[in-house]
């Protein structure tokens, strides 16, 4: 893991987007807030939440307050809102947005809400790449809000905890491609239905398009990256939840899903505690990459 101490280690600028649209979610939309000082005691932390519920946003402003992180509410519930994806796109490539947040220096690292830190992972240091992640695999795994449909998922380096270890570097290589690509969004998530089959859909979740872009400087984390933290998927999904839990609507193998929300909900934090390895389990079962097609030469 190349995260030992140096002189040249400069400390990253890390910035959460929260979201929270019911109080049913709000102990997973906020969770970040019980560990962000384990994760990183010293960096600068931005807490950007984007148009919660008042109330939830309220607890959201009190809690970056505890934790001595700066808050900016992007605005209020009711309003038309940015999605995530197009929040963190503007954080590397709209300057306005950059020098607006003050976050122009680098390295910068994205953390969603829903992540719980064991331990300090500030001094992580990513030589030479571009991206650092928790690798996801190309899936196809059963729709989460479908019956009877399957999606085939790109792979992509988790957004839950992004490193963009040198930024500047980063800006001109995705301003080189869109140059030839003048509407690629590197970091938008879409899917779309398969052409030939009307229940199989394809997706790209978010920043699945800047990995695959950027995959030979891309660094995957490693189990020594991930036994720091913990991340509840779907955490500000309120819909992902209620459908999950739903008999009718239950997803095969993916219990630790509903499992992890409910232990942060009953305030049972240390049961989260390397429930990344259940969730890889899950993902590796479901894994298609070794039936991919040979790159054409």
């Amino acid at each position: 893991m190349n995260d030992s101490a140096s002189d040249s280690v400069t400390t990253p600028t890390v910035v959460c987007v929260t979201y929270c649209d019911t109080m049913e979610i709000v102990a997973s939309a906020t969770l970040i807030f019980s560990t962000v000082r384990v994760g990183f005691p010293t960096a600068r932390v931005l807490i950007l939440d984007n148009y919660s519920l008042l109330a939830a946003q309220r607890i959201i402003a009190r809690e970056a307050d505890r934790t001595n992180c700066d808050f900016v509410p992007l605005g209020m519930a009711g309003s038309p809102r940015p999605t995530h994806a197009a929040c963190l796109r503007d954080l590397v490539l709209n300057d306005a947005v950059r020098a607006q947040l003050n976050v122009e220096q680098e390295p910068l690292v994205f953390v969603d809400p829903d992540v719980i830190f064991w331990e300090s992972v500030e001094q992580w240091q990513f030589s030479g790449a571009l991206l650092a992640g928790r690798y996801i695999p190309a899936m196809q795994v059963p729709s989460p809000t479908a019956d009877g449909e399957q999606l085939i998922t790109f792979p992509r380096l988790h957004t839950s905890l992004l490193w963009l270890p040198d930024v500047t570097r980063l800006r001109a290589r995705l301003f080189q491609t869109l140059t030839m690509h003048d509407e690629w969004n590197p970091f938008e998530a879409y899917q779309c239905p398969s052409p030939f089959n009307e229940q199989l859909w394809y997706r790209l979740d978010t920043a699945a398009s800047l990995y695959a872009a950027c995959r030979p400087d891309a660094t995957v984390f490693t189990e020594d990256h991930l036994n720091p933290y913990d991340h509840v998927f779907h955490g500000s999904s309120a819909g992902a939840l209620a459908y999950m839990k739903s008999r009718a609507h239950a997803v095969p193998d993916y219990e630790w899903f509903v499992r992890g929300t409910e232990a942060v909900r009953r305030g049972e934090y240390g049961a989260l505690r390397g429930v990344w390895r259940e969730q890889d389990a899950y993902f590796q079962a479901r894994s298609i990459e070794a039936r991919a097609l040979p790159v054409p030469r």
